[in-house]
């Protein structure tokens, strides 16, 4: 069994939830793997097997550069997605200042509303990021 509870006996989803920790790290990763056993199992599965490997385990880009991309596509969209990838982007060292920074310039290249509500976003998504750390950090303590 893997440290987010559940058993991996396919190695494609092995190879996937191992993906997802590279990309959001072990804590956050084993939370959204345990978000993909809950789901539309057949959807999810797809993610984790195909889409997440073929693009995020690529060479070209380093993961929080990957993060950045992702998010500014989301931003210009107005998509609510774009806090998973902003705490995806903490969970790969990026700063408060480095994603403002990536949404000053979607919002001059997509139109500052967008970047204004993902920067509302980018509040929530800090909280969240550090609530995530410090709920780890007291269960580290308990131990």
């Amino acid at each position: 069994m893997s440290d987010d509870g559940y058993t991996y006996d396919d190695p494609d989803l092995a190879r996937g939830a191992a993906n997802f920790k590279r990309m959001f790290g072990e804590i956050y990763g084993a939370e959204l793997c345990k978000q993909l056993h809950e789901g539309p199992v057949g959807m999810n599965r797809f993610v984790m097997t195909q889409i997440g490997p073929m693009v995020w385990e690529r060479e070209g880009l380093d993961m929080k550069t990957r993060m950045f991309v992702a998010l500014a596509v989301l931003a210009a969209l107005g998509r609510e997605e774009t806090r998973f990838f902003m705490r995806g982007a903490f969970c790969n060292g990026a700063t408060r200042a480095e994603i403002e920074e990536v949404l000053i310039v979607t919002g001059q290249e997509a139109g500052f509303p967008c970047a204004a509500l993902a920067a509302k976003r980018l509040d929530e998504a800090e909280a969240q990021h550090a609530a995530m750390m410090a709920r780890h950090a007291a269960g580290k303590d308990a131990a």
